[in-house]
């Protein structure tokens, strides 16, 4: 059951939270707070602005050592289109913590700045740590597909689904 404040906020027609009128720095304050703060902008606001602006807060109270907060900053600097600040953020956030989903998200940044040959180098360098990754296998996959190169694509693909 929800809460009587909560409830009665859901009830009413519009935004669940008014993103411009928190203030940065008294969220960022409270920790759990913040991260489903910055998740809600992110992914069901869509305002990456304020989220960025919560979390970067947030990773200077923690003296930038927290992979999270990065990712959250890169991911919002990807959004705006940033490319090149959300990539030192990712890979500042895999100096912390080496996560599946931060590699996955620094292909992202090489494939929108049009490098697919970096892509695939920076899958290739995941699956060193991270030998038996499928969604790194099928990337790899992925980008033969972009560079017109079914042969070798298909061979990738079959390698994925044989578990080889």
């Amino acid at each position: 059951m929800l809460r009587l404040g909560t409830a009665s906020m859901l009830m009413q027609p519009g935004q669940f939270i008014m993103a411009d009128k928190l203030n940065a720095k008294n969220v960022a304050k409270k920790k759990h707070v913040a991260k489903a703060v910055v998740d809600y902008l992110i992914y069901v606001e869509s305002n990456f602005r304020r989220a960025l602006d919560i979390a970067s807060e947030a990773t200077a109270l923690v003296q930038y050592q927290d992979w999270r907060w990065k990712a959250r900053i890169g991911k919002c600097q990807f959004k705006l289109g940033m490319i090149k600040d959300a990539e030192r953020q990712f890979l500042s956030a895999i100096k912390n913590q080496d996560m599946v989903v931060l590699h996955l998200e620094l292909v992202k940044v090489a494939v929108r700045q049009d490098q697919p040959l970096r892509a695939i180098e920076l899958y290739e360098k995941a699956l060193e740590t991270y030998k038996n990754e499928t969604s790194f296998r099928v990337g790899i996959a992925r980008i033969h597909d972009l560079l017109n190169d079914p042969g070798q694509a298909y061979v990738i693909y079959k390698k994925v689904l044989l578990f080889d």
